[in-house]
């Protein structure tokens, strides 16, 4: 086994010795646990990917699956959740990741000879050039299959606690399609969701909801645009790739424009003296150089407005402020509260970055209201 910090078992990466399924990996994994006494993990190692290289003759010695501090199905639980990826020929593993050097060469051996193992093999044959890339550059497919067999040196990455949405269980996913055509089916998403499923979690999401709804296979639904988890509103999920090319070229989300246009409404806290003389008028245009999903260790990544910066990194965001007016309820406006007033942004998305609604209102000094990741 490698990995830094093996006191509290930091293991990295798993790579199975010869063919098995997924669930068995994930029993031998939760038996080395089990040996080892890794009862609990700090709480920052929670987020982290859990890996572990499988040594057939190391784990034969080990104690049977009835000595696993864990419930039998949770593996099947796991795999049901998509919390589960396989890749024929295991990643490249940073530097950071790895307790010395030796650990690094010794990796990249398994990576290399999984490679021949799939070129002497043959297992290339017959498939698509993208399909062969695929394999080629180590990208990872989720296993939705508790039956699926790893092939040898195939690399298992295990999500052990899937980040769960609860709020997808509280709406009625039929009362939140709003149209449905023949090529597309408009959902009004709930705040709380996100739209495509996550890397540790396909069945709390949008595109899962709706499938519910219609009574299809949640594959034959593909996601055109999403928005953000704690944002709700209406998106278009497409019935064919076809139709979300079609779509997402309509759209024109890289600032040149296009036939369709997404619009939203966001509510901040500005203080008095802002809304008496504002900085906005009517469809003005608002533009900011962006770093878009940058990440600081064991942090949530953000998109940062920057005045400078590797120029290769930033990107251009562009929305327009159609309108702002103080929200009212009924006639009556709403009273200020320590000197802000609740005003009401329409905004008209020109280019579609990551978090661009809240990330650039709260570079003008108006985060949004509950937005706790933007506000200052």
């Amino acid at each position: 086994m490698t990995g830094r910090g093996e006191d509290h078992g930091h293991l990295r990466h798993c790579v199975v010795q010869e063919s098995m399924t997924v669930l068995a990996a994930m029993e031998r994994y939760f038996a080395v646990r089990a040996e080892l006494k890794l009862e609990s993990e700090p709480k920052l190692e929670l987020k982290l990917e859990l890996k572990l290289e499988l040594n057939l003759e190391r784990l034969r010695s080990l104690a049977p699956r009835s000595a696993c501090q864990v419930p039998p199905d949770v593996g099947r639980r796991l795999v049901t959740f998509g919390a589960v990826h396989c890749a024929r020929i295991p990643p490249e593993i940073p530097a950071a990741f790895l307790a010395t050097p030796e650990d690094g060469e010794r990796h990249e051996s398994v990576r290399q000879r999984a490679r021949q193992l799939v070129m002497d093999g043959g297992e290339l044959d017959g498939l698509s050039q993208s399909a062969q890339s695929r394999i080629l550059s180590s990208k990872t497919d989720r296993i939705l299959d508790e039956t699926f067999v790893a092939r040898p040196l195939s690399y298992i990455r295990v999500h052990l606690w899937p980040k769960r949405f609860p709020l997808f269980h509280s709406v009625s996913w039929q009362s939140r399609v709003v149209a449905v055509g023949a090529e597309y089916v408009v959902v009004n998403k709930p705040s709380g969701v996100p739209v495509p499923p996550t890397v540790d979690n396909v069945l709390e999401c949008v595109q899962t909801g709706a499938a519910q709804a219609l009574g299809v296979d949640v594959e034959t639904l593909h996601v055109t645009s999403r928005i953000d988890q704690p944002t709700e509103g209406l998106v278009v999920v497409g019935r064919s790739k076809a139709f979300v090319g079609r779509f997402n070229a309509a759209v024109r989300g890289d600032g040149t424009g296009g036939t369709t246009k997404k619009f939203y409404r966001a509510a901040a806290w500005v203080d008095d003296d802002v809304v008496r003389s504002p900085p906005w008028s009517e469809h003005m245009d608002v533009r900011h150089r962006v770093l878009v999903k940058h990440k600081a260790p064991m942090t949530p990544f953000v998109t940062l407005v920057c005045d400078s910066g590797p120029r290769e990194k930033l990107v251009d965001c562009h929305m327009v402020i159609v309108s702002a007016r103080a929200l009212a309820d009924g006639e009556h406006v709403l009273a200020p509260v320590d000197g802000k007033t609740l005003v009401e942004f329409e905004i008209e998305l020109v280019t579609g970055r990551t978090h661009q609604i809240r990330c650039q209102l709260s570079a003008m000094g108006f985060p949004l209201v509950g937005d706790a990741l933007y506000e200052p």
